[in-house]
């Protein structure tokens, strides 16, 4: 009898293997994805963070599907390892918000709030939130120190003790936050001002929630017409890269720039932007902020700000052309250039960003850009090494990636792979300066973006 039973079961797995791909049974065997547990029925559903780990690669949050469950889980840098998953979540968890801290990483789905150890995934703590967090909001989750600072639908502000999980303060705002920076280690909340002219910005001390400065910007020319532009609720706010100061945009006839340092009551300068330099929206496709220039577009017209002094200088006026700023690093800045007669059709410019000289041309083979909205086709980032361009052309069923010098332009390193889903569509993507993930069809790609090494996940 037992011979039998081991005869048939023998025969099964033979017809499995002959009718199963090479990678569906090392997946069966627990061959390259020993990480993820065997005969289970878990799938990629949602890319959500990547997770800094060491030199050679990081990690990514996931929401994985589970028959009819949602779950959290962490992957490794080439999707062959689940390192841990959390216990089924609610059923709107792809609407839950995630935050990272040293070593644990914080998740709200509706009003529930974790505290899960990078580690394992274990919960470190955990605590009910009187209403769930607005939609789309990556503002409404945020760590400042050892405080974890939550905005809820009801206009609440709430706060815990990020290591226990104890709460703290809380406030209620007039009006739900549009963002909410962090500058000298306040946060910034942007309220209407008292006489209702304009608005003002409320520097809140994360540990007590007392307000401890008032910052009102408001911009006069010093001419016969006396020319002001106003700060309002809905006016975009930028914080510099270090942390240390604000930059405010104020409108009016001619838009203001001003820098405010989180200790002063006067702004540090302010420039006027005339001659057409403000875009007609302040959407994060017009602004490049590194640490000591702001690149601002509006279409054709590319400008460059000083953010110490202040000075603003035109560095490019193309007639033919958007520019979208991507990346800076020393001399140079990368744009995207799109011709106003095919919006499909993309190149990279890397220019001088003192006298505006292109300095080298790539044209891009795919249509659609991953900053535009819907399901599109290809990016480019800024990585130790160059610029690397990561396409998936939709009529082509290949992921190309090709590696740039940023000086020159030339390539040092072109691969392409080609792709077995029928379906190209780029649902999500994430990236960091060594790593990039796409969900393409219904698998998800790794791509090391110093080597150009593609690894493939099934899950």
């Amino acid at each position: 009898m037992g011979i039998l039973l081991a005869t048939v079961l023998f025969v099964c797995f033979i017809l499995a293997v002959t009718t199963l791909s090479l990678r569906q049974v090392g997946s069966l065997l627990g061959i390259g994805y020993h990480g993820w547990p065997l005969f289970s029925s878990e799938r990629i559903s949602d890319l959500i963070q990547v997770v800094p780990r060491d030199a050679a690669s990081d990690d990514l949050l996931v929401l994985l599907n589970q028959d009819q469950n949602i779950l959290l889980g962490l992957i490794d840098s080439t999707g062959s390892t689940l390192r841990w998953q959390t216990p089924p979540l609610s059923k709107q968890a792809r609407q839950s918000i995630t935050r990272l801290g040293p070593d644990l990483v914080y998740l709200a789905d509706q009003t529930r709030l974790q505290a899960l150890r990078l580690s394992d995934g274990k919960p470190a703590w955990e605590a009910s939130l009187s209403v769930e967090l607005p939609t789309n909001c990556t503002d409404c989750l945020l760590l400042v120190g050892d405080r974890l600072i939550i905005q809820q639908k009801d206009h609440t502000l709430q706060s815990f003790d990020a290591r226990t999980g104890q709460p703290g303060w809380h406030i209620r705002l007039a009006d739900q936050l549009r963002s909410l920076p962090v500058v000298g280690g306040k946060l910034a909340l942007v309220q209407q001002s008292e006489d209702q002219s304009g608005a003002e910005i409320q520097l809140i001390d994360p540990n007590s929630g007392a307000i401890t400065r008032r910052l009102t910007p408001a911009c006069t020319r010093d001419d016969p017409d006396s020319e002001s532009a106003t700060f309002y609720q809905s006016s975009p706010l930028l914080t510099s890269p270090d942390g240390t100061a604000l930059f405010t945009f104020l409108e009016g006839s001619h838009d203001c720039l001003q820098r405010w340092s989180a200790d002063a009551d006067q702004p540090v300068w302010q420039t006027w932007l005339d001659d057409d330099v403000a875009p007609s929206s302040w959407s994060a496709q017009n602004m490049l902020l590194t640490n000591q220039r702001m690149f601002i577009a509006n279409d054709g017209l590319l400008s460059v700000l000083d953010t110490t002094t202040g000075a603003l200088t035109t560095l490019m006026r193309d007639k033919e052309y958007y520019l979208t700023p991507l990346f800076a690093r020393g001399t140079l800045v990368v744009v995207k250039a799109t011709p106003n007669w095919d919006r499909a059709r993309n190149s990279l410019w890397a220019l001088d960003t003192t006298t505006g000289e292109r300095r080298w041309e790539y044209a891009i083979q795919a249509k659609e850009w991953f900053g535009d909205s819907g399901f599109n086709e290809w990016g480019a980032q800024l990585t130790p090494d160059g610029v690397a361009v990561v396409q998936v052309p939709n009529d082509a069923n290949q992921l190309i990636v090709d590696r740039l010098d940023l000086q020159t332009g030339a390539s040092v390193g072109h691969q392409v792979t080609k792709l077995d889903d029928s379906s190209t569509t780029v649902w999500d993507n994430r990236w960091t300066e060594r790593m990039a993930w796409l969900q393409i069809g219904s698998k998800t790609y790794t791509i090391d973006l110093l080597s150009g090494a593609v690894a493939e996940q099934a899950r």
